[in-house]
């Protein structure tokens, strides 16, 4: 379309191309750091959604439907989760509540490994079995999608107000690209066990420690 230079915003007057953009974007740390956070998250839902099929219904002996209505918890989870951090960011740094949610998805990572073991110890108390695995994941999501997923997004492209666009779909290749490699993980080590899950999720959680942005962030 047509505009006035003197209407035209400065910063969208200078054009970048696709390429300079991704370039920039695969070198810059932080937002590695940022794609990590957001697909790790998402591979530990999607992880979830691929295994726990075996875990309910192979082992538990759960019908379809009994295992459907599990999805409401983790529903439950992600709304309230969402609520709480948008709550708590009015008084809290976004980077501050990144890395508390990191921190507590890896306790909790590591509860949902005894859990998983204690499960399999209590299979003739169906809902106490349950509830080892689902308390656990439901705290996953909590945190993950309330406190992790929406600030590692808004924080992600602060330098590229001028082509965010560009940015935001080398941004969302990125982590779409890791999520699909955290799924194919998770088939490669299944063996139908009730470990393998948690473990996967631990080694997720120590990486994602390792990737908590270093610099702060704006509200």
């Amino acid at each position: 379309c047509f505009c006035l230079p003197e209407t035209l915003d400065a910063t969208r007057s200078q054009r970048r191309s696709l390429q300079s953009v991704l370039h920039q974007l695969g070198h810059v740390a932080q937002a590695w750091r940022y794609a990590w956070l957001v697909a790790y998250i998402n591979g530990v839902l999607f992880c979830y959604y691929a295994e726990s099929p075996f875990l309910f219904i192979h082992r538990l002996h759960l019908t379809s439907s009994q295992y459907g209505t599990l999805g409401i918890g983790i529903a439950l989870a992600a709304i309230t989760g969402s609520l709480t951090g948008r709550r708590l960011v009015q008084s809290h740094t976004s980077t501050t509540l990144i890395r508390l949610g990191v921190k507590c998805c890896t306790g909790i990572s590591l509860l949902l490994y005894v859990g998983c073991i204690a499960a399999f110890h209590s299979l003739d108390h169906t809902l106490l079995a349950i509830g080892f695995i689902m308390l656990p994941m439901m705290g996953l999501v909590f945190f993950g999608f309330g406190f992790i997923v929406p600030f590692a997004l808004s924080n992600a492209l602060h330098a590229y107000q001028n082509a965010l666009g560009k940015a935001a779909a080398g941004f969302g290749g990125a982590y779409y690209v890791m999520i699909m490699l955290l799924t194919y993980g998770m088939g490669l080590i299944h063996h139908g066990g009730p470990t393998a899950m948690p473990l996967y999720f631990i080694v997720m959680n120590v990486v994602s420690l390792l990737a908590l942005p270093r610099k702060k962030a704006t509200p």
